[in-house]
């Protein structure tokens, strides 16, 4: 069952502004690293693929 609030009070415009504190969230926000900038990931892609390449050289 969905509970509808009919005569919910309306927020006033100073707790609207203090809520709105956009460079806190930005500078809460950890940035995310590439994936490719991590030196495991060419260590990894590569070994995979040498692995396929003779795999499928030993299978022919």
């Amino acid at each position: 069952m969905i509970k509808i609030l009919v005569d919910r009070p309306e927020p006033d415009t100073l707790s609207i502004k203090k809520r709105q504190d956009f460079d806190k969230v930005l500078k809460s926000y950890e940035k995310q690293r590439r994936v490719f900038h991590n030196p495991w990931f060419f260590g990894v892609v590569g070994f995979s693929c040498l692995l396929i390449i003779f795999s499928i050289a030993l299978n022919n």
